[in-house]
């Protein structure tokens, strides 16, 4: 009896060990994955304040006025950029760990799916970025100050979908690494502070209304 009694409490502690270097683990990996995201978003938050700043120097309230009326066109780009890169990455991690050597199609079909779709936003962008502007509720000082901020930044929508994807894939393959994503995310990241700095030049050059 005693020895069965000193083997329960044994397997007990034993189990409670583990059960403690368990949660250890995840807490670990639940703080690196969401100081992450939260670095992630800081910095978006900054350079979104840093637009603010320097348009209004360069435009004033016209220049602030719109940007913040096509800030939901780029949130509405970010959003199916990230449905598309989240739901590709999470079911590739998923067919990988099944052993399914064509799981990596998966990123790839990510890409184009960001690509075909950006293709709308670019048309809008190089056609009516003034009537855009105008439905979300720009008058036409406000337009006349926006349109080219708006067409500069949708032409480059590609380069925003594709970078949500790379960065969505990148964070899911901390098991099953994908050697392209890093390269493909590095390219678009590039495009994308390009994108952003002619959108700022372009504001700056302007005379203000």
């Amino acid at each position: 009896m005693k020895l069965f009694t000193s083997g329960l409490i044994k397997n007990i502690i034993d189990l409670n060990d583990r059960c403690i270097y368990n949660i250890a683990i995840m807490k670990k990996l639940f703080v690196k994955y969401v100081s992450q995201n939260i670095l992630g978003m800081v910095g978006m938050s900054l350079y979104i304040l840093a637009d603010t700043f320097f348009i209004s120097k360069a435009v004033g309230s016209n220049g602030i006025t719109a940007l913040n009326l096509v800030l939901p066109v780029y949130n509405l780009i970010f959003a199916i950029g990230a449905m598309i890169g989240v739901g590709s990455a999470i079911r590739y991690v998923v067919e990988k760990n099944k052993g399914d050597t064509s799981s990596e199609s998966y990123f790839f079909h990510a890409l184009l799916w960001c690509i075909m779709i950006s293709v709308i936003f670019i048309l809008i962008g190089i056609f009516i970025p003034d009537r855009l502007v105008g439905l979300l509720g720009g008058d036409a000082t406000i337009i006349n100050t926006g349109k080219s901020y708006t067409r500069i930044f949708m032409l480059f929508t590609p380069s925003f979908m594709c970078n949500y994807v790379c960065n969505a894939f990148v964070r899911m393959m901390a098991h099953h690494p994908l050697p392209c994503a890093p390269h493909f995310s590095a390219a678009f990241l590039i495009l994308f502070l390009i994108t952003y700095s002619c959108s700022r030049l372009d504001l700056v050059w302007r005379e203000p209304l």
